[in-house]
């Protein structure tokens, strides 16, 4: 499966992101890492990511929400949101747009959100994630 992991341009290497990344390849799924001044647009309609996923901390987490909405208007993945934001403010789940929210660590987890996602099994009760499905928030412990 595709995942790709859209940031801010940075001039220290994303660690938590990067190590996310490593998790995902040894699992067997494929990975890349696009900035917000980059052409994401082409790469998602190009790629077609299954996941779309945002590391985002308090300041940047709006911004990212709103780049989420519009690329939701127009392709179809499934987003999750990471992050020091996503930790410690865990109603961010609530926001329009916004499908899986991960608190705390995400090494096993969204190994296992990515391969129950491949398998078309059930993601509503996977440790250190929250949920939307069909608009019913389902709230698993960390």
């Amino acid at each position: 499966m595709k995942i790709l992991f859209i940031t801010e341009g940075f001039f220290i290497e994303p660690l938590g992101i990067m190590q996310l990344s490593g998790c995902l390849k040894k699992a067997g799924h494929k990975t890349d890492l696009i900035t917000t001044e980059e052409d994401y647009e082409s790469k998602i309609k190009e790629w077609k990511p299954k996941i779309v996923a945002y590391s985002v901390m308090t300041g940047n987490h709006k911004t990212f929400v709103e780049l989420n909405n519009k690329l939701k208007s127009k392709f179809d993945f499934v987003s999750l949101f990471g992050g020091p934001h996503a930790t410690f403010f865990k109603d961010l789940i609530e926001e329009d747009g916004v499908d899986v929210v991960c608190m705390g660590e995400g090494d096993e987890a969204i190994v296992e959100l990515v391969d129950k996602l491949d398998k078309n099994e059930d993601i509503k009760n996977i440790n250190n994630l929250n949920v939307k499905k069909d608009g019913v928030v389902y709230r698993n412990s960390v």
